[in-house]
């Protein structure tokens, strides 16, 4: 019985040092964009992928990159803005 005690006391001890973590990704200034895109729109976004230099974009950053560019927003937003989301 002792020992089922102890047992109990060690896990209080464990259990209440944890500090609760935040759920879900860091808070970041943006909006979540979800868009279908037909087939040959996403072939040419996945040729233009294939042509940039290593690393090559994942297809979020190749949006990105290509909206910042189409709308003539600088690149320093950009990438401050990827530095907060993970």
């Amino acid at each position: 019985m002792a020992c089922l005690l102890w047992h109990h006391q060690i896990m209080q001890s464990i259990v209440g040092t944890n500090k609760k973590r935040g759920r879900g990704r860091p808070f970041a200034n943006t909006t979540s964009l979800n868009v279908r895109v037909p087939p040959n729109l996403l072939s040419a976004l996945d040729s233009w992928i294939t042509d940039q230099p290593d690393p090559k974009p994942t297809r979020p950053e190749a949006v990105r990159r290509l909206l910042s560019q189409k709308l003539n927003v600088p690149d320093e937003d950009i990438e401050a803005l990827l530095k907060l989301v993970p």
